[in-house]
Order: C-alpha cells, then sequence, then structure tokens
C-alpha cells in the first residue's frame, strides 16, 4: 500500500529489522520494574513511585483454575473487592483482563490475593497501561536518552531511545527517537524545551 510522503516509514525498514523492542513495564503495589529484550537499550527512570496507578490488571492463578471459574463467580468476587468495574476479559491464557475504572479501583483490585479459596496474584497488563510513538526532530541530535527522560517527565515519558543505523561497521545516530509514556491515551504532541513536535504511532518490525 503506498504510504504518503509525510509519513514515517516502517522503521524496520530503516534498521535491518534491529528497532523492534519489547517493553513491559510491570506495576507491583505502587512500584515498577522494567524488562527489556538483551539487545536493547533504554533509559527509564527506575526505583520510583509510579505517578498513577495501572489501569488494566491481569489476575493469574499459577494452576490456571481461573480458566474454568463460573463468570457469575468471577463477578461476584471482582465486585466485592472493587465495585463494577469498566470490563472483564478472559484472556487466551486463562488469565483474567480487568480494566478499571478509577485510580481508587486500581488499589483495590491490587490487594486481592484470593478469589474464595483460590489463591491469585494481581499485575499490570505488560503493555496495555503505556503507549509508545516515535519524535523526529534534528534540533535534538545531541540530547541523550536519559535527558529525554528527565526533560519529559511531567509529559508522563518514562523511557527514551534514539534509532541508530549501522552503515560500515559504524553506529550512527538518527533524527527518529522512540518514546515510551506512562499512559494508554496516544498522545500527539510534546513540547521539549521551546520546541513544539509532533509524534508518530511507533510501528515495531514484524516479527521474522
Amino acid at each position: 500500500m503506498p504510504r504518503a510522503s509525510n509519513c514515517l516509514p516502517l522503521l524496520g525498514s530503516m534498521v535491518g529489522g534491529a528497532v523492534g523492542a519489547r517493553i513491559l513495564i510491570l506495576y507491583c503495589m505502587g512500584s515498577f520494574v522494567k524488562q527489556t529484550d538483551s539487545n536493547t537499550s533504554l533509559t527509564l527512570k527506575s526505583n520510583e513511585l509510579p505517578k498513577r496507578l495501572p489501569k488494566f490488571l491481569v489476575l493469574h492463578n499459577e494452576e490456571g483454575k481461573l480458566k474454568n471459574m463460573s463468570p457469575f463467580l468471577i463477578q461476584k468476587h471482582i465486585y466485592t473487592f472493587a465495585g463494577n468495574v469498566q470490563s472483564i476479559k478472559k484472556m487466551k491464557s486463562g488469565d483474567l483482563l480487568v480494566e478499571s475504572s478509577s485510580l481508587k479501583q486500581s488499589e483495590q483490585l491490587l490487594s486481592i490475593t484470593k478469589f474464595g479459596d483460590i489463591p491469585v496474584t494481581v499485575s499490570a497488563h505488560a503493555s496495555l497501561n503505556c503507549t509508545r510513538r516515535v519524535m523526529s526532530s534534528v534540533n535534538f541530535l545531541m540530547v541523550s536518552d536519559a535527558e529525554f527522560v528527565s526533560e519529559l517527565e511531567a509529559q508522563k515519558v518514562i523511557a527514551a531511545r534514539r534509532i541508530t543505523l549501522k552503515r560500515d561497521g559504524q553506529i550512527i545516530p538518527t533524527r527518529h527517537v522512540i518514546l515510551t509514556f506512562d499512559t494508554p491515551v496516544l498522545p500527539t504532541k510534546i513540547t521539549a524545551g521551546y520546541i513544539c513536535c509532533d509524534i508518530r504511532p511507533y510501528i515495531p518490525n514484524p516479527v521474522r
């Protein structure tokens, strides 16, 4: 399909398949840690409390007992802990994906340890609570990933990675930077210093 001339090309085509990075942000009762693929270098604010609790939560039982639990019983248990939530969905794994409707509800859901006599763990969904966008500007070629995270923290940026090219054995930085936002809402602009920048959706490389 033809692509408009002002659109960012697929990032995988720019770096020979080396860009796609899997970012997992796991929240655990008021703290978060990062996990990245071994070939990915990301700058992420760590050892700090998140500014908000996750909206999308996963309820898991080690023995997979949630998979065969009655939907009526599941709804009653969740209502007992948190009231009416935004949505409840069963995942392919048998785990439950719960969308909360408020900060208080997320706190209540994170406190769940049992459904009746069934032990459960609650954690943030690996990707639904964050979004990734691409900023492209020659004005920031001298800015490090760490500086992006530090300066854009107020705009919910929690990770940054500059896209690089490998040419004749040399690593060449590009004007494109992948920004990870601590929000499921897709932003379209950011203010970086005195510059207002458009940001585009991040398109990961296809699995090869």
